[in-house]
């Protein structure tokens, strides 16, 4: 299950994807700098920081959920290829693939608790396109 430190650690993936992305937001001599972690006192901490090159885009992001959020799949382009994934394949996958120049502009994340442990119920994120995809309840 994704936990909500997860979730802001995606946000902070995302966001240097971003900046990597756009035009003059990012030169191969600056450095990527994160912040802190916030979250839920369960679930792992990560980053995928080591594996974001300069220029790659997104172009797809699927979120696995039924209840709640099972796992997450973020797949960025050329020059730099590479696919994120995160959490567990249960649920439905909801795909949301971007155009060319299409980016993330919004993320929204619902969290509770299940069982003692802190779960995401809700994910989903917007584009620049006006297009989402969300999954979850």
């Amino acid at each position: 299950m994704i936990t909500r430190a997860w979730v802001v650690v995606l946000f902070q993936t995302l966001v240097c994807l971003t900046l990597v992305a756009l035009p003059g937001a990012f030169s191969a001599d600056e450095s990527v700098q994160l912040s802190e972690a916030f979250g839920g006192p369960h679930g792992n901490e990560f980053s995928d920081q080591a594996s974001v090159a300069a220029g790659q885009s997104i172009g797809s992001i699927t979120i696995r959920a039924g209840e709640r959020v099972d796992g997450i799949s973020l797949e960025v382009t050329a020059p730099k290829a590479a696919t994120f994934s995160h959490g567990g394949s249960g649920g439905k996958a909801n795909t949301l693939t971007l155009a060319k120049e299409e980016y993330i502009t919004s993320m929204e994340a619902h969290w509770g608790e299940k069982k003692g442990r802190t779960r995401i119920f809700y994910l989903s994120f917007g584009t620049s396109a006006g297009n989402t995809v969300a999954a979850g309840r």
